[in-house]
C-alpha cells in the first residue's frame, strides 16, 4: 500500500532552492511543507513534531550538511524509516551511491 504524501519536511540552505521545492511541491494542494535553512533548524523541528511523510535534505548545507543531518535523523526512533532524498546540484555516480549509502 503506497502512504499519501502530505507533510514533507525539507532542509536547504540555498533560499533559491529551497523556494523551488517548496513551491514545486506546494503546486499539489494536499502537501505541506516545512522548510528549513539548516539541518540545525530541521532537527529542532523534528525533535518535537510529528514525522514527515518525506524528508529532502541539501547535500552541502553550511555547518550541520545533509549526510550528517541524515545520520542524527535515523538515530530518532521514529524517524528511523522516514524516506529521505538529497538534493544535490553536483553528484556523480559515486557521490550519489554513496549518499544512497548512508539512507538515503
Amino acid at each position: 500500500m503506497v502512504r499519501a504524501l502530505e507533510n514533507v519536511l525539507v532542509a536547504e540552505d540555498d533560499d533559491d532552492a529551497r523556494d523551488i521545492v517548496e513551491v514545486t511541491l506546494t503546486l499539489e494542494a494536499t502537501i505541506k511543507v516545512r522548510a528549513f535553512s539548516s539541518g540545525a533548524a530541521a532537527l529542532d523541528h523534528l525533535r518535537t513534531a510529528p514525522a514527515p511523510d518525506l524528508i529532502l535534505l541539501g547535500t552541502a548545507m553550511a555547518g550541520l550538511d545533509g549526510p550528517a543531518t541524515l545520520a542524527r535523523i535515523r538515530r530518532m526512533f521514529a524517524l528511523a524509516r522516514v524516506p529521505a532524498v538529497f538534493l544535490a546540484a553536483n553528484a556523480d555516480g559515486a557521490e550519489g551511491a554513496r549518499l544512497l549509502s548512508l539512507g538515503a
